[in-house]
C-alpha cells in the first residue's frame, strides 16, 4: 500500500491552488465544501471562480506562480497549471517547504492523491487504486452510488445525534 487512507479536516486552514482553469475549479470547488481558506495564484481565472472571489468565498493573486507566494502556512499546495514546467517547480518549491503538495494528473509529483469520493452527508465512502485504473474505480463509485439510498445523509445525523447517549 503506497497511499495511505485518510480524512483531513481542513476547515479554516489555508490552502493554496496554482492555476485558474477548469482543473482548478473542480478542486476550488471541492476544498471549499471542505471549508478550507482557499487563495488561488494564477493571472487568470476561469468565470466560475471570479464568482467565488466575488463572493469572497476565496481570495485571488493575479500574477505568475513564483516562490515569494508559497507561504510555509499553507497545509496543501495544489498544482492545476497547464505548464509542467510550473507544475514542477511548485512541486519542487512545496517539497523544499515541507508543505504537502499535489500535482493534478502527475502522480509521481504527488505527496497525496484524492480518491473517488461516494458523498452521502456525515457518510463519505473513499475509493482508490492509487492511481492505477481510474476508469475501474469510477465504475465501481458509480456502482456503489447507484445502490446506497440518497437519504442515507438522515439516518447518519439521527446517529450523531444519539451517539452521547449510547
Amino acid at each position: 500500500m503506497r497511499y495511505f487512507p485518510l480524512f483531513m479536516d481542513l476547515r479554516a486552514k489555508p490552502v493554496l491552488v496554482v492555476g485558474g482553469g477548469e482543473v482548478a475549479c473542480r478542486k476550488v470547488d471541492s476544498l471549499l465544501r471542505a471549508q478550507a481558506r482557499v487563495t488561488i495564484l494564477s493571472p487568470e481565472i476561469e468565470s466560475y471562480l471570479e464568482g467565488l472571489v466575488a463572493s469572497k468565498d476565496c481570495h485571488w493573486i493575479p500574477s505568475d506562480y513564483s516562490d515569494a507566494y508559497l507561504s510555509k502556512d499553507y497545509v496543501q499546495v495544489w498544482a492545476t497549471t497547464d505548464s509542467k514546467e510550473v507544475n514542477h517547480q511548485v512541486h519542487a518549491d512545496a517539497t523544499k517547504n515541507g508543505i504537502l503538495v499535489n500535482v493534478v494528473d502527475d502522480q509521481p509529483y504527488c505527496d497525496f492523491i484524492t480518491p473517488s469520493i461516494v458523498n452521502r452527508g456525515r457518510i463519505q465512502l473513499a475509493i482508490s487504486s492509487g492511481g492505477a485504473a481510474p476508469v475501474l474505480i469510477r465504475n465501481l463509485r458509480e456502482k456503489i452510488e447507484s445502490v446506497l439510498p440518497k437519504n442515507l445523509s438522515l439516518l447518519a445525523d439521527f446517529a450523531a445525534s444519539k451517539r452521547a447517549h449510547i
